[in-house]
C-alpha cells in the first residue's frame, strides 16, 4: 500500500519537474 502510494507521489512529482523544466 504504502510502495503504491509513494509511486504515485513521485509520479506528480516527475509531472511538476517536467512542467517546471
Amino acid at each position: 500500500m504504502v510502495k503504491k502510494a509513494y509511486s504515485v507521489e513521485t509520479k506528480l512529482a516527475c509531472i511538476e519537474m517536467k512542467k517546471a523544466g
